[in-house]
């Protein structure tokens, strides 16, 4: 009677929503219990990994491992990987009554302000990012958060960009590639970072980055960066890609009449700038 008193005048203090609050009253129970058994099921895991860590000492295998692949790919931790910390990989590590504080990652610590600094100023490093992201390649998915992060406020930080592209999921990994490429193209970095970028990028998708960076008023539009597109276009001639074979034999064109032709010949460079347009509309 009391729990019937209680649901009518819970209904006329929201006569405008009586249906949806009778029907969570209804169903409250139901509710707390499917979120008692996710509860149990999430406690249940928790010692199911503390055992397979507790098992991986008898196993002669690192504890870590463990439970790195719950934070990280499976296919990012190798399997002869160690911590260096854990009693397979120490046997004689000794727990003591009292512990001292932990001793700061220095390196790791100096590391990430290179990688904040280089973040901030929006400065494409590369060797300097390639090495990071060695120092960073345990915490691949956090970083690729962080990178995707920084994109919502500078959708055209390079070093993020690059960041997203050597973190990248399988399934992100061509758009995160193409952006790459078509952003340092349009911020005009020079030709031989741009084409480190592009040697760097996954052999599968570069016919379609070389025909991102055939684009006019940009870093390849040179007579050096047609030369570097035409000997990459040669490597995919038989792939029977149209765009590409247009793209060789219209820039060795290009080059031909820039080599043939005076600098003072207007007329004829003016009539080669229009082809080059109708090529790239």
């Amino acid at each position: 009677m009391n729990i019937f008193f209680q649901k009518q005048k819970i209904s006329k203090h929201f006569r405008g929503f009586p249906c949806f609050f009778n029907a969570v009253y209804d169903y409250l129970l139901l509710l707390l219990d499917h979120v008692y058994k996710d509860i149990v099921k999430m406690r249940y895991d928790m010692l199911w990994n503390l055992l397979s860590v507790t098992n991986s000492e008898q196993e002669n295998q690192c504890q870590r491992v463990k439970i790195l692949k719950h934070f990280e790919n499976a296919d990012s931790v190798d399997n002869d990987y160690k911590c260096g910390c854990c009693n397979a990989c120490s046997p004689t590590l000794d727990f003591l009554d009292r512990v001292n504080p932990r001793i700061q990652n220095l390196s790791l610590e100096s590391s990430r302000l290179e990688l904040n600094e280089l973040l901030n100023h929006n400065e494409l490093d590369i060797d300097k990012l390639r090495e990071l992201c060695v120092v960073f390649r345990d915490y691949s998915i956090g970083e690729y958060a962080g990178a995707r992060a920084i994109l919502e406020g500078s959708p055209n930080n390079l070093p993020a960009l690059y960041l997203t592209r050597e973190f990248s999921p399988q399934a992100e990994l061509e758009a995160n590639t193409r952006r790459l490429l078509r952003t340092a193209n349009d911020r005009g970095l020079p030709l031989a970072q741009l084409r480190e970028l592009y040697e760097t990028s996954g052999s599968q998708f570069k016919p379609a980055l070389l025909l991102i960076l055939n684009d006019e008023y940009r870093t390849s539009d040179t007579p050096e960066g047609w030369e570097f597109l035409i000997e990459e276009a040669k490597n995919w001639q038989h792939s029977n890609n149209i765009q590409i074979a247009a793209l060789h034999d219209c820039l060795d064109f290009f080059v031909l009449v820039d080599e043939m032709i005076p600098a003072d010949t207007e007329y004829f460079r003016e009539r080669v700038e229009t082809m080059e347009e109708i090529l790239n509309a």
